[in-house]
């Protein structure tokens, strides 16, 4: 009989030589980030004695941080998938099974995984969706769960992260991604500001009080200030502190953690398989008489 510590350390070994040939198949992925920050500008906000007034107004006060949370979902948002889904170049690195360069044309995915993936769903009882070639709604889906938003505590830098296995396909979307959602942003204040100041000029052609006229011109500046910064060239809502980069080495498979959890199965497996030998040899062995019971002589 087998020795339970020689059981154990065999199911290791088995895992290990497992894990050492995932390694060996497994797609190599890359994260790709951008660190960005809110953009401040001292122009945009308003003294403590206008901040009632902007109020009534409806005009938006000391609103960097809102308009650099709008930024942030902007970026997982139907609004900048569908933007994106323009880019035939860019959607062909993200749907590359689904392109077709022979025919150019896209084609329902082939191939002996989709087919396996296809069966499984037959087999639970989910109906598999009809095949609808790449658009901004699926694009959107494929960004919902591939973005990663990381906000530091410590500072005002945000980090924007995506994991591919095409690096470049990565820092490429990364740059799309954050110039859409900043031109959106972009062209949504030029409106709101439009409107702030059609507004507040009618204000100002009706109120005769000079204080309260003098209120209504320093908002009015302001405004113009805001709407000036986001009809220019520059980034609007964030200001870059790096990249987009890819990462040298690939983010996934991990090597140590697939080798240190190869391990910890192999001693789990190689345990339960001792405790089942254990059981089996306490239990009485048949003989002859088909009772457990030794024959008389």
């Amino acid at each position: 009989m087998v020795s339970g510590w020689r059981v154990i350390v065999l199911m290791i070994a088995l895992c290990i030589i497992l894990a050492v040939a995932y390694l060996h198949f497994a797609q190599r992925k890359y994260t790709a980030y951008v660190q960005l920050v809110p953009v401040s500008s001292s122009q945009s906000k308003l003294p403590g004695n206008l901040l009632g007034l902007a109020g009534a107004a409806g005009i938006q006060v000391n609103g960097e941080e809102s308009e650099f949370t709008q930024f942030l979902e902007l970026l997982k948002s139907r609004e900048v998938a569908v933007k994106l889904a323009q880019q035939k170049d860019l959607m062909k690195a993200l749907f590359p099974l689904e392109w077709s360069e022979d025919e150019n044309k896209w084609r329902a995915p082939q191939g002996f995984s989709v087919r396996v993936k296809h069966l499984i769903k037959v087999v639970l009882g989910a109906k598999p969706a009809p095949w609808t070639r790449p658009d901004g709604a699926r694009l959107q889906t494929m960004l919902s769960t591939m973005i990663v938003i990381r906000e530091s505590r410590d500072s005002p830098v945000t980090t924007v992260l995506v994991t591919m296995a095409d690096s470049a396909v990565a820092v490429k979307l990364l740059a799309s991604l954050t110039h859409e959602a900043d031109e959106i942003l972009r062209k949504r204040v030029v409106n709101r500001s439009g409107s702030y100041l059609d507004y507040l000029t009618k204000k100002l052609s009706e109120q005769q009080v000079q204080d309260y006229r003098q209120i209504l011109l320093e908002i009015i500046l302001q405004q113009e200030s805001k709407r000036m910064l986001a009809e220019s060239d520059l980034s609007y809502a964030t200001d870059t502190v790096s990249g987009p980069v890819a990462m040298s080495s690939p983010t996934t498979p991990r090597p140590g953690l697939v080798l240190v959890l190869s391990c910890f199965f192999g001693l789990i497996i190689g345990s339960f398989g001792v405790c089942f030998m254990d059981i089996s040899d306490s239990q009485p062995k048949p003989t002859a008489n088909g009772r457990g019971e030794p024959l008389a002589s």
